[in-house]
């Protein structure tokens, strides 16, 4: 964890968090699931986990088979699994704003002023809420995801071509968080295996605030189709 971290608290912004959508619908065994994550991640370097089963477990303390699948459940729905780890979009964009504050002040001690920690960072970052954050993979993957290759299967499928495109679309602009290529490669994947609800996976994804595409529940879901919730919206 970067030194200069330690200043801050770990920023679950509690009415936001109890609030929240997801969270309301969960049960309390994937609540303290979901906080563990949010600490762990706050706490982790870059502010990323290690997306390895393993470590995922032991910080979350989901030693029983139903444990782990409520761990599943929490990773699939609110954290975005890219590249060897997993990051809840919020939380992330968080950990930059925070990092943005320090790098200034920093910068203003460089050049005379003071190093001291800012006295109300919380007032600073809420005056920058409207500036657009995008992580450095996010920006590459606004050309990439365009050009995966999409399946055959999915191609004969009426209307997919451009409910894909009006779904990247939607994850760019309205979720600030760009769909990569390895994210729409395994995405398709996932959609040509059931071509049949491709189209309506991408409306259940767009109409739910969704962070993935689930065909698998589109029709018939032992869970609460509520707590399949947005990972980067104005709630946890």
């Amino acid at each position: 964890m970067e030194q200069w971290r330690r200043k801050y608290p770990c920023p679950i912004w509690h009415l936001d968090f109890l609030n929240s959508p997801d969270v309301v619908t969960m049960t309390h065994a994937q609540v303290g699931i979901y906080v563990l994550l949010l600490l762990q991640q706050w706490e982790a370097t870059g502010c990323k986990l290690r997306d390895n089963p393993a470590y995922l477990e032991q910080i979350t303390r989901c030693h029983t088979e139903e444990a782990r699948d409520d761990l599943e459940f929490i990773l699939d729905r609110l954290f975005v699994r890219e590249d060897g780890f997993a990051w809840n979009c919020k939380m992330y964009r968080e950990f930059e704003d925070k990092s943005r504050v320090h790098a200034e002040a920093q910068m203003s001690g460089s050049k005379g002023g003071s190093k001291a920690p800012l006295s109300n960072p919380q007032a600073t970052l809420k005056r920058r809420s409207s500036v657009s954050v995008s992580s450095p993979v996010s920006v590459s993957s606004r050309r990439e995801a365009h050009d995966v290759p999409i399946p055959d299967e999915l191609v004969r499928v009426p209307g997919f071509t451009e409910k894909w495109l009006e779904w990247l679309k939607w994850r760019r602009t309205e979720k600030r968080n760009s769909v990569t290529e390895t994210a729409a490669r395994r995405s398709l994947v996932k959609l040509a295996r059931m071509p049949e609800r491709a189209v309506a996976a991408i409306d259940a994804s767009i109409e739910n605030d969704w962070q993935g595409l689930f065909p698998e529940k589109v029709r018939g879901s032992r869970r609460p189709a509520a707590v399949v919730g947005a990972v980067d919206g104005g709630e946890w």
